[in-house]
């Protein structure tokens, strides 16, 4: 009585439910199970959105098929350990963006080893603990975007290093990028953009060999010779802009034969060492402007 519910049946016979909450009592999470006891015996699609909800208990959707659950904007600040336990083996897609989850609130993620992709943008984040998405093996895309994260531990991504290909950590606070990213050796994409990243280790693009698109724009990088290792021949698109570099050295772009995009813009570029631009024999779009250069050199052989 406390709910209203539509169904939409898609055309690959999905069904897609979206609740909307009447006279919902303040802090407590509907007892799904109740409204939706129906469609146990279905996989489906559960949307809840803008409500406030912000507290979800243990075995919330116990016997429930859910594939995909979208709990964006439900201003959450904590999910019991066992919320999700019932859907262990089945939901493949969580969106939890815009709720007010921290660090200490992510435990319940332990049970979630069938997940593909998790959305926990725009939440309370500082710091990612060692060992929180080890048991999500088959994660492949993951969205931390517009946290607080000013710290990864060293063993964050441990179990991921087989399965993602995207993470994006644009807009937090991280400082360093540290050897916490060597555990994410299948990563395709990696969104750094709008941090405040002085310094790239190394190791990052020692074991991250499969890259092919880095956004580092609008941080406080001045030396990057650690993106352009002889590991990183990969890379296609590589995003620079408004940092805080000023030398293009010879030969710093050597392996990156494959790069087709360069945005070196918005900088403080006063100095380009003949070769500086050697070896990118792919590239198509490169971008310089604003930056201090009164002259180009440019290899005639490339």
């Amino acid at each position: 009585k406390n709910m209203r519910i539509s169904i939409t049946v898609l055309i690959l016979k999905k069904i897609t439910i979206r609740c909307d909450a009447i006279n919902e009592t303040r802090g407590n999470f509907p007892d799904i199970n109740i409204f939706l006891n129906a469609y146990k015996y279905y996989s489906f699609y559960l949307f809840i959105r803008n409500k406030n909800y912000p507290i979800v208990k243990d075995f919330a959707f116990e016997n429930l098929k859910i594939e995909k659950l979208d709990l964006y904007n439900n201003r959450i600040y904590l999910i019991e350990i066992n919320a999700f336990s019932g859907l262990r083996n089945i939901i493949e897609d969580l969106n939890l963006r815009e709720n007010k989850l921290n660090q200490s609130s992510l435990q319940f993620l332990h049970n979630l080893s069938n997940l593909k992709m998790l959305d926990l943008g725009s939440n309370h984040i500082k710091l990612l603990p060692n060992f929180i998405f080890l048991n999500l093996k088959k994660l492949t895309h993951l969205k931390l975007d517009s946290n607080s994260i000013s710290s990864i531990e060293k063993n964050a991504f441990a179990g991921l290093n087989l399965s993602l290909r995207y993470l994006d950590l644009k807009d937090n606070s991280i400082e360093i990028v540290n050897s916490s990213f060597r555990l994410l050796g299948k990563l395709d994409f990696l969104n750094l953009n709008l941090n405040r990243i002085k310094l790239i280790e190394k190791e990052l693009l020692n074991y991250t060999i499969f890259l092919t698109n880095l956004y580092l724009n609008e941080n406080e990088i001045s030396l990057f010779d650690s993106i352009t290792n002889k590991n990183h021949t990969n890379l296609l698109k590589l995003d620079l802009k408004s940092n805080k570099i000023e030398i293009i050295k010879k030969n710093m772009f050597i392996q990156m034969k494959k790069l087709e995009y360069l945005d070196l813009s918005f900088n403080q570029i006063n100095r380009l060492e003949i070769n500086g631009f050697n070896g990118l024999i792919s590239l198509r779009i490169l971008f310089l402007i604003k930056n201090f250069l009164t002259q180009i050199f440019f290899n005639s052989e490339n």
